[in-house]
Parts: structure tokens; C-alpha cells; sequence
């Protein structure tokens, strides 16, 4: 298996990449798991890319605060559902967008959400090479271990072992993010 999962590589306004992580994701949740429609959350792309969006605002939320912030992703439902602010027909992806709206309201952050068609830069090839284990180069690795490698929050680890329709989960990662900053 290829080991699917999500990367992460922000810049600062000057090009230079300032926080890098991989997360794969875990086997039963992207083999098995579905949501309450059925559907297995390994299909669930829209999902999967606003998780993504998340990742470092849960990882690093000091690189948001009282920042104006790009986010780049090649998923047009997760950027319709992030200006919509509710992606229709995916509650989980809603569940998520909730909570990157209600971390950046506290980090007083501003948020830009951009379709980045898929490898259509360097930065976006970068992100889907380390989006999979089995194409991350020894460089990528390398990259990867220069930066400060954070632990999720448990309960987005709870989540991932028992992923259901959490609306109490935005306001559980928020007090993660207050813990942190």
C-alpha cells in the first residue's frame, strides 16, 4: 500500500517554507470508516482536503496569529465549502470548516482560501509528493525532520478511530489551539 495521507508546507510572504508536515492517514479510517451516508472516508476528498487545511492551524497556531493567511488547495468542493463556510452534501467536511473558521477567529487571523490546480507549482508538487509515503523522496524526508514534528490533539486521534458527526469537535480542538498559544 502506498500509505496515503496529508502534507503540509506553508511559506512566509518571502517564499521560504517556515513549517513542513506529513500525516498518513490511518488505515482503518481510509479503508473502512464511513460517514453517516455510508460513504468510506477514504472517498470523501473534500473532507480530507479541509482536515488539511486544519492541520497546521492545530500543529502551529502561533505562524497564524493576527496573520493574513493564504491557503492554497486543489479541491474545489473544499474551496467552495470553505467560502460557503458548509460544504453541501458532507457534514464532516461542514465539521471542519467550522472548525478552521472558529480557530482563526480566535487566532484573529484572516483567512484567503485559493484553488491551486494539482501539481501547478512547485510547492503544490511538493505537497502531493509527501501526500503519499511511498512518493517522498529522501529530500522531502529530510525536510520534513528540520522541522519541529508535532503531535495531534487526542481528540482528533479519537476522531480518527471513531469518525462520526462531531459538532462538539470544533470547539474541542479550539481549546487544544488555547493550550497551545
Amino acid at each position: 500500500m502506498n500509505k496515503p495521507g496529508c502534507d503540509n508546507v506553508d511559506f512566509d510572504e518571502n517564499g521560504v517554507i517556515i513549517f513542513a508536515n506529513q500525516l498518513v492517514w490511518p488505515k482503518n479510517f481510509i479503508l473502512l470508516a464511513t460517514d453517516e451516508w455510508g460513504v468510506r472516508f477514504g472517498d470523501k476528498t473534500t473532507t480530507l482536503e479541509t482536515i488539511g487545511l486544519l492541520l497546521p492551524m492545530i500543529l502551529c497556531p502561533h505562524l497564524f496569529k493576527n496573520q493574513h493567511i493564504v491557503m492554497k488547495v486543489d479541491c474545489l468542493g473544499t474551496v467552495f465549502g470553505m467560502k460557503n463556510r458548509a460544504a453541501k452534501g458532507d457534514i464532516s467536511a461542514s465539521v471542519f470548516i467550522r472548525a478552521v473558521y472558529l480557530i482563526a477567529a480566535y487566532l484573529e487571523c484572516v483567512l484567503h482560501v485559493d484553488h491551486l490546480p494539482r501539481i501547478s507549482d512547485w510547492g503544490a508538487e511538493v505537497v502531493d509528493r509527501m501526500s503519499r509515503r511511498s512518493t517522498t523522496t529522501r529530500q522531502d524526508d529530510k525536510k520534513l525532520r528540520s522541522f519541529e514534528q508535532h503531535r495531534l490533539p487526542s481528540c482528533m486521534i479519537d476522531w480518527f478511530h471513531n469518525p462520526f458527526t462531531d459538532w462538539s469537535l470544533p470547539m474541542q480542538l479550539l481549546s487544544h489551539v488555547k493550550n497551545l498559544v
